[in-house]
């Protein structure tokens, strides 16, 4: 236990309430499946921190000039941090899987601004796989769908695990990365 909130103790706790509904059972497989992919993320690890990052940086967080399209602006900035922009980037492209269902669509969107960015910022097929992947690991860390739904009692939640356990199972199979690669 790191002191995470799907910890191995959370786990048994919530087993301890006795019945459970479905959607329990749905999330405590899904702490297990988080519980069991840890060791092999923090294995594979090489997250790089070379800059300020935003840490939250997707579409709905770009002010653009109404006129020429332009972005003037980026706003939401209280996660921002020093850390690896391959990290930040692979939010970006992963905001696009998550925000929509359609992996094809979610792909030529993820490509589109992935061509953007490395007009700017040159990177290499490695450098952008290791940011999806550390962005995978990150997305298993963090409580947020578990804080949703057992402290939040936002029922939706659990209608987000397969989709999320899928990007992730995507990302480390490489596939996305080739996917993107794919004209």
């Amino acid at each position: 236990d790191d002191g995470l909130f799907f910890s191995n103790e959370k786990r048994d706790e919530i087993m301890s309430w006795g019945v459970l509904e479905d959607d329990d059972k749905k999330f405590l497989e899904y702490l297990e499946y988080k519980i069991n992919l840890i060791p092999e993320m923090r294995e594979g690890s090489t997250h790089v921190r070379d800059t300020i990052v935003h840490s939250d940086f997707h579409r709905n967080n770009i002010i653009f000039d109404p006129q020429t399209k332009n972005i003037i602006g980026v706003c939401d900035w209280e996660r921002s941090h020093y850390g690896s922009r391959l990290s930040d980037l692979a939010h970006s492209i992963f905001s696009f899987f998550s925000k929509c269902n359609i992996y094809e669509i979610a792909t030529e969107n993820a490509k589109a601004m992935l061509r953007g960015y490395m007009k700017e910022y040159p990177i290499t097929r490695e450098e952008l796989q290791a940011g999806l992947d550390a962005h995978a690991c990150m997305i298993t860390f963090v409580p947020w769908m578990e804080e949703q739904y057992y402290i939040k009692n936002n029922k939706k939640a659990v209608d987000l695990i397969e989709h999320e356990k899928e990007l992730v199972k995507l990302c480390l199979e490489g596939k996305i990365l080739n996917d993107l690669y794919r004209i």
